[in-house]
């Protein structure tokens, strides 16, 4: 699937909600990112874990674009008129540039600003 066309989605509205949880991942912030998450799937301590294991610090993309943001989209569903995607987001640390690691997100439709996410999983793609 095209990561640049993401079927059904709000781009900036996508593009927001992914600067944000990169962000606090980057920043160190694992408590925010759970209570975000709702606690669904990854626990802060968890990610925790995973993020000081890897043997580099992470940093912020070098752009906000899609390109540098989402490496795959595996599925979109719908259900109740609610729409869903599994993104599979890019991280980049200080040594690699473009990481290895990788955030697999579960994007719902939700109303606001940012749409509603729960981490899959966090790991070497």
């Amino acid at each position: 699937m095209n990561r640049n066309k993401i079927a059904n989605a709000d781009e900036a509205k996508l593009r927001k909600t992914l600067i944000y949880i990169i962000s606090l991942l980057v920043d160190k912030q694992y408590q925010e990112i759970e209570t975000f998450t709702g606690g669904r799937d990854l626990d802060a301590d968890t990610i925790q874990q995973i993020a000081d294991e890897w043997p580099s610090p992470l940093v912020m993309p070098p752009s906000d674009s899609i390109e540098d943001l989402i490496y795959t989209v595996q599925s979109v569903s719908q259900e109740d008129g609610k729409k869903s995607w599994l993104i599979d987001a890019l991280l980049y640390s200080e040594l690699e540039g473009r990481s290895d690691l990788t955030l697999q997100l579960v994007i719902d439709d939700a109303p606001g600003e940012l749409y509603q996410v729960s981490i899959d999983d966090l790991g070497v793609m």
